[in-house]
Protein backbone atom coordinates (compact mmCIF):
# COMPACT_ATOMS: atom_id res chain seq x y z
CA UNK A 1 0.00 0.00 0.00
CA UNK A 2 1.24 3.40 -1.34
CA UNK A 3 0.52 6.90 1.20
CA UNK A 4 0.29 9.48 -0.80
CA UNK A 5 0.94 13.68 0.40
CA UNK A 6 -3.17 13.69 0.53
CA UNK A 7 -3.51 10.58 2.78
CA UNK A 8 -0.75 11.99 4.69
CA UNK A 9 -2.92 15.39 4.93
CA UNK A 10 -5.99 13.58 5.25
CA UNK A 11 -4.84 11.35 8.16
CA UNK A 12 -3.33 14.15 10.24
CA UNK A 13 -5.89 16.75 10.02
CA UNK A 14 -8.10 14.30 10.85
CA UNK A 15 -6.08 13.56 14.12
CA UNK A 16 -5.85 16.87 14.92
CA UNK A 17 -9.63 17.07 14.89
CA UNK A 18 -9.55 19.86 11.74
CA UNK A 19 -12.52 20.03 9.37
CA UNK A 20 -11.37 20.19 5.79
CA UNK A 21 -12.57 24.01 6.36
CA UNK A 22 -10.57 24.93 8.99
CA UNK A 23 -7.71 23.75 7.53
CA UNK A 24 -8.05 25.98 4.29
CA UNK A 25 -8.92 28.67 6.15
CA UNK A 26 -5.00 28.45 7.86
CA UNK A 27 -3.58 28.61 4.41
CA UNK A 28 -6.32 30.07 2.36
CA UNK A 29 -8.03 27.38 0.72
CA UNK A 30 -11.14 26.43 0.55
CA UNK A 31 -12.42 23.04 1.93
CA UNK A 32 -13.79 21.79 -1.61
CA UNK A 33 -9.86 22.20 -2.69
CA UNK A 34 -8.42 20.77 0.47
CA UNK A 35 -10.50 18.12 -0.21
CA UNK A 36 -9.21 17.29 -3.97
CA UNK A 37 -5.67 17.57 -2.75
CA UNK A 38 -6.64 14.67 0.01
CA UNK A 39 -8.56 12.64 -2.42
CA UNK A 40 -5.40 13.35 -5.26
CA UNK A 41 -7.77 14.70 -7.76
CA UNK A 42 -5.99 17.46 -7.56
CA UNK A 43 -2.31 16.62 -7.65
CA UNK A 44 -0.39 17.89 -4.47
CA UNK A 45 3.05 18.05 -5.80
CA UNK A 46 3.70 21.57 -5.70
CA UNK A 47 6.49 21.72 -3.13
CA UNK A 48 4.85 25.42 -1.38
CA UNK A 49 1.31 24.04 -0.49
CA UNK A 50 3.07 21.00 0.31
CA UNK A 51 4.98 22.75 2.92
CA UNK A 52 2.22 25.25 4.05
CA UNK A 53 -0.05 21.78 4.52
CA UNK A 54 2.83 20.79 6.50
CA UNK A 55 3.19 24.07 8.72
CA UNK A 56 -0.13 24.22 9.25
CA UNK A 57 -0.48 20.57 10.49
CA UNK A 58 2.33 20.94 12.95
CA UNK A 59 4.57 18.32 11.03
CA UNK A 60 6.86 20.15 9.16
CA UNK A 61 9.86 19.18 10.76
CA UNK A 62 13.00 20.94 8.74
CA UNK A 63 13.11 24.50 7.57
CA UNK A 64 11.85 25.22 4.27
CA UNK A 65 13.65 24.05 1.76
CA UNK A 66 15.42 26.50 -0.62
CA UNK A 67 16.86 25.50 -4.06
CA UNK A 68 20.15 26.58 -4.38
CA UNK A 69 22.77 26.48 -7.48
CA UNK A 70 25.11 23.63 -8.42
CA UNK A 71 28.40 24.71 -6.38
CA UNK A 72 30.45 23.10 -9.04
CA UNK A 73 30.16 24.27 -12.76
CA UNK A 74 30.65 20.87 -14.85
CA UNK A 75 31.33 17.28 -14.37
CA UNK A 76 33.35 16.29 -11.65
CA UNK A 77 36.53 14.06 -12.50
CA UNK A 78 38.68 12.49 -11.17
CA UNK A 79 41.94 13.13 -11.76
Amino acid sequence: MTTDAGDVVRRVRRQLGLTLAQLGERKGYSAAQVSRYERGISPLTDVDVLWRFATALGIAGRPRPVAQASRRAGPRTRG
